[in-house]
Formats: C-alpha cells, structure tokens, sequence
C-alpha cells in the first residue's frame, strides 16, 4: 500500500473511531466522511472508498435516509467486489 493510499485509511481510521460514529452530528460525520472518501478517491484507495461509502450508508439509515443509505451500501459492496 502506498504512502498516499494508508495517509488516506489514516483519515478514514478517524472517522469512524473504533467502528462508532458520534451520531448526534450526522452532518459532520457526512463532512468528514465525504472529504475521507474525496481523499481515497484522490489516492486511488478503493479498500478505504468502501469503507466511506459503508459509514455514510450507516449515518443515512440512522438519519432516516434508507435509499441514500442503500445508494452508499451498494456503491461499498461494487468497491469490495472489485477489491
């Protein structure tokens, strides 16, 4: 793995702080996971990019957002497929 790739599961490893999200501020869960994926993205880190997309399916579902949570479900399961 890349220097880039790990600086990027790095970030990522923040977010999600242990497997627990502080989910009293969803929406800086989101700001925070949307800039960790656009870093995985960059980084061309696809293990971390289904990892973003599980987290922000799970923030979704908890919002009471169930088809974008299912819309980041799915885009993590294609990059773990892939992986």
């Amino acid at each position: 793995m890349g220097e880039t790739q790990h600086g990027a599961l790095a970030r990522l490893s923040k977010c999600v702080q242990g497997g627990r999200f502080h989910f009293a501020r969803e929406h800086t869960e989101i700001a925070r996971l949307s800039e960790a994926l656009r870093e995985a993205e960059e980084a061309g880190a696809d293990d971390a990019r289904a990892d973003a997309h599980k987290h922000l399916g799970t923030v979704h579902v908890l919002r009471g957002e169930p088809g974008e949570g299912l819309r980041q479900y799915e885009r993590g399961l294609s990059l773990y497929e892939a992986t």
